[in-house]
């Protein structure tokens, strides 16, 4: 099967609304932030070159496994990196899901690749069947949202400035020296820490040549970077302005509390591009970063568990 129909998808749309990214909007926003992020974004994925979707049926049940290549990732690793993007399947039976899971892992994912799959907690007879296969938990994500709207005395900081070119060689040393043991290459045993630090400072590195809208530095008395804080500017989900912060590292033993300065000079920044809410993503195990983003007044509204397996 290479194609489905938005009809197609909505005859499995029963778990689909627990993947709203935008699930912290409210009232009318709810049913139109679905539309646009679920419905819309499946639909343009599996309509995509890089897209394969992989039909398994067992005792007349059907599933339809939705995989996409990561291209940037597959160039970069220098093997194939494919996300499993949806699993569809209009059952409750978690024990043929998982066999359908196994069959999938044996004969159609290919040899040594590198797979995740990322499920909403609520999605429960997916997390079921997961277990006791090849996939292994890596990550639990926590998805944060801050309503700017209630940010209204916000500081405008001298020492905080843009990053620049220039600036990479200091990041990319500040990303591996504060590196997060939890996120999801330094989690993952499928990547040495060489690889890992390797791959979060190229991160930090592209966020400043534009892969990130934004990149704010902090300095130390020598206009050494110390820290930094990256993120996008607002995408329109119909009407209302959604930024998102891609990547964060401060080094604290030179000075504590940068990482709020970095925040509230990007909260300046986005609310001038008429940003409404911004969004940021941390680990359940990463207590310092839960505590900063409910210091600055982020709220939990999903949570999501990163799969992962080497197909070698």
């Amino acid at each position: 099967m290479n194609k489905l129909s938005i009809e197609n998808i909505l005859e499995y749309s029963e778990r689909l609304p627990f993947y709203n990214n935008y699930s912290f909007l409210r009232n009318d926003y709810q049913k139109y932030s679905f539309q646009v992020n679920v419905l819309a974004s499946i639909f343009d994925i599996i309509n995509s070159q890089s897209c394969q979707i992989i039909e398994i049926n067992i005792k007349d049940l059907n599933h339809l496994f939705v995989v996409k290549k990561l291209d940037w990732d597959s160039n970069y690793f220098k093997f194939n990196c494919l996300s499993i993007e949806c699993v569809f399947f209009k059952h409750a039976d978690f024990r043929v899901l998982h066999d359908a899971i196994n069959i999938l892992i044996s004969k159609y994912l290919p040899p040594k690749s590198y797979i995740t799959i990322n499920v909403t907690s609520e999605d429960l007879i997916l997390i079921k069947a997961l277990s006791f296969t090849k996939f292994i938990l890596i990550e639990t994500r926590l998805n944060y949202f801050l309503d700017l709207a209630k940010r209204i005395n916000i500081r405008n900081l001298n020492n905080v400035k843009d990053a620049e070119i220039i600036d990479i060689p200091a990041l990319r040393s500040i990303a591996i020296k504060m590196k997060n043991k939890f996120d999801r290459v330094h989690a993952d045993p499928a990547f040495s820490e060489k690889e890992a630090d390797n791959y979060i400072a190229k991160f930090a590195e592209e966020s400043v040549k534009g892969f990130a809208n934004i990149v704010l530095k902090v300095d130390n008395e020598y206009n050494i970077p110390f820290g930094f804080l990256a993120g996008n500017y607002p995408i329109d989900v119909y009407g209302i302005f959604v930024s998102k912060l891609v990547l964060a590292a401060v080094d604290s033993s030179v000075q504590k509390g940068k990482l709020l300065d970095l925040l509230d000079v990007m909260i300046n920044r986005l609310k001038n591009k008429n940003a409404d809410f911004l969004t940021t993503i941390t680990q359940a195990a990463n207590i310092p970063a839960i505590r900063t983003w409910e210091k600055a007044g982020f709220k939990l509204y999903k949570v999501t568990n990163l799969y992962s397996i080497k197909n070698d």
